[in-house]
């Protein structure tokens, strides 16, 4: 199994209403301190949101730099050259015209960048005293996924063994079924800049995997994920998923949080096949198979691909209130 030496950071909300205000954020330890796809496009100036990093050591206390964070690459407008959308607005259907393959989609499909007024008028997302808020509900925009930048075209890469790393929050706003989360994945520093197709990078939000081996990403390695894209009740999917390892500090809302590690048997982002392929290194599970929650899988439910996988997607997660503290 994996461990993850190196972690991006995450800031997401996942659910129904809200909002999740991270106050501060800082990277202590007791010793020194050790120091997807497509095109970039150009109508719009990219910025991001700064943010404040303190890093601490016993001896010399805590040092504030300001750094910044970028939205997620699936939250941006995507589309080709004559500025038309590559996924159609009412079903995110491919374009046939612009996304006949992977590689064409790629070639052909950018993703815009964003003006900080964007990031607060059309998802939610604004400054606050020593951090950033993020709303749920933002208009007709769901949700968002932000990421800690090292520079302006890397992401931060935590490096956390024998270390702490402290947050202050506000979730008192998150109603049940909402998922507000702070969590590390093992995704590349640059964002798989260079992979493919993929000239745009970090600085735009590219190259997210998580333990879920997630199949709803637009581009998978510099690849558009066009093969087999469909939509199902949850949103479109592709043939394609992406896992890494993925280490969740804190998923919650007002009346319940988790911790949770999800190990992976691969070093960085693997891109992988579903229950189709051989391997199945996603871990898929078809959709008619029900028995999933049967024991000894392999004899009564062999349809179940959960466990299949090169993640362990369940994890190993502690939660206060099933632990006792109620």
């Amino acid at each position: 199994t994996a461990c993850a030496e190196t972690l991006a950071a995450l800031f997401t909300t996942r659910g129904t209403m809200g909002s999740f205000h991270v106050v501060a954020a800082a990277l202590c330890c007791f010793l020194l301190p050790i120091a997807v796809a497509q095109q970039a496009g150009t109508s719009k100036e990219e910025a991001h949101v700064p943010i404040n990093l303190w890093t601490c050591t016993k001896a010399g206390g805590c040092t504030a730099a300001q750094t910044s964070i970028t939205m997620d690459a699936q939250w941006r407008w995507t589309h080709d050259k004559q500025s038309s959308n590559c996924l159609t607005p009412k079903d995110a259907e491919w374009q046939a015209a612009d996304a006949p393959d992977g590689k064409t989609a790629a070639a052909n499909c950018a993703i815009e960048g964003m003006p900080l007024d964007d990031y607060a008028t059309t998802y939610g997302v604004t400054t606050a005293p020593g951090g950033i808020k993020l709303n749920f509900v933002n208009g007709q925009s769901i949700g968002s996924r932000l990421y800690m930048m090292e520079d302006e075209s890397t992401y931060k890469m935590f490096r956390l063994l024998n270390k702490e790393f402290t947050f202050d929050v506000d979730v008192s706003t998150l109603e049940c079924g909402l998922n507000g989360a702070v969590y590390f994945v093992e995704m590349e520093a640059n964002g798989g800049l260079g992979k493919g197709n993929n000239k745009a990078g970090a600085k735009f939000g590219t190259g997210y995997c998580d333990a879920q081996c997630p199949h709803d990403l637009k581009f998978v390695d510099g690849e558009g994920n066009v093969k087999n894209w469909n939509m199902t009740k949850t949103g479109p999917i592709g043939g394609y998923g992406h896992c890494c390892a993925e280490m969740d500090i804190f998923e919650a809302n007002a009346y319940a949080a988790a911790y949770t590690t999800h190990a992976c048997q691969t070093v960085g982002p693997l891109k992988c096949q579903g229950a189709d392929s051989a391997l199945n290194q996603c871990g898929d599970t078809h959709k008619d198979c029900e028995c999933c929650d049967e024991v000894n899988l392999d004899t009564n439910c062999p349809c179940c691909g959960r466990y299949k996988g090169v993640c362990d997607k369940d994890g190993c997660d502690f939660n206060s209130y099933r632990m006792g503290d109620e």
